[in-house]
């Protein structure tokens, strides 16, 4: 696991996923997360498309989608990504 700060955070289908964020080092990091109760485990999920800290996450309808937030230069990003087994499952919204 990745320790992040600034990260997206959502539930959904039963699991908790942690998203994007820094690292403490001043890396924005594109690594995302799943956390399993049932498991007691996170595991790497697939990254996102671009780095992102300071991001909005939502679940809805058992896709995750995750909107805004910065860059590492923190300039504003106005595109967003859609979390459905892959990021990026049909362009920027």
């Amino acid at each position: 696991t990745t320790a992040r700060w600034g990260l997206g955070l959502a539930a959904v289908g039963g699991k908790l996923y942690a998203v994007g964020g820094y690292d403490g080092s001043g890396n924005t990091l594109v690594s995302a997360e799943g956390y399993d109760p049932a498991t007691d485990k996170w595991s790497p999920i697939a990254p996102m498309s671009t780095v992102r800290k300071y991001l909005g996450l939502v679940a809805l309808v058992l896709k995750v989608y995750v909107v805004g937030g910065r860059d590492n230069n923190y300039n504003a990003l106005a595109s967003g990504e859609v979390w459905c087994d892959a990021w990026y499952c049909g362009g920027s919204q």
